[in-house]
């Protein structure tokens, strides 16, 4: 659309902030990876010297403002725009699939669990402070799985459940039941998308009430 001459246009680039020559149009409706706005005006100048320093044509910037309001992220390791996910929907999928490690928990199937991590994963417990993902596989072999344990998730709840950009993190509860003692323990567990993929990255755990004595071991169990 045909946009009004302006004496000049505030523009912030790498380079600094200037005035430069331009136009503002309006855009009735401007729809951009599944999401839509309307009635916008918007700054139309010469982007000559970005084709220059990219080494392509650039036909438009969209700036972090209008990325916010259209509700899309930047998956920069696909190089690909995608609609923000509603924290109901991501919560809906995360509660799924952390149900579907308790259950490779309970069957002690270690090689799922490891899908689910991230190598650099983190677990911390009020006797334990474990690394690395083959250290944590380990730790949960040792303490659990050749103990029979089995775990329950007692409490999940959406208003639990806080999204960052491509990372979340969630509050829940749990009881654990295992041939040498049984306790119930709250978890919050940290989880970033990789190529769709949610991994693990810390998770914390302290035990709900008297804790077991720390000579039984490790008193905590969580798997997203």
């Amino acid at each position: 659309m045909p946009g009004s001459p302006q004496p000049s246009l505030d523009v912030t680039s790498v380079s600094g902030r200037k005035n430069v020559e331009g136009r503002t149009i309006a855009v009735k409706t401007f729809a951009f990876a599944g999401g839509q706005l309307h009635d916008l005006h918007l700054s139309a100048i010469d982007l000559s010297a970005l084709n220059s320093a990219c080494g392509r044509t650039i036909e438009g910037v969209l700036g972090t403002d209008l990325l916010e309001k259209l509700g899309v992220l930047i998956d920069l390791s696909t190089r690909a725009a995608r609609l923000r996910p509603q924290p109901l929907q991501l919560f809906e999928d995360a509660k799924r699939q952390f149900l579907k490690c308790a259950e490779f928990f309970n069957r002690g199937d270690s090689r799922h669990l490891r899908e689910h991590m991230d190598p650099s994963v983190q677990w911390f417990s009020p006797f334990e402070e474990v690394r690395g993902r083959d250290a944590v596989i380990q730790f949960l072999t040792d303490s659990y799985f050749a103990k029979h344990a089995r775990l329950t998730v007692l409490r999940m709840d959406a208003q639990d459940f806080h999204v960052a950009g491509d990372s979340y993190w969630m509050n829940y509860e749990y009881q654990i039941e295992a041939d040498d003692r049984s306790y119930r323990a709250r978890g919050t567990l940290f989880s970033y998308r990789n190529r769709g993929q949610w991994l693990i990255t810390t998770v914390h755990n302290s035990v709900v009430g008297s804790p077991p004595p720390a000579s039984s071991g490790p008193a905590e169990a969580g798997m997203h």
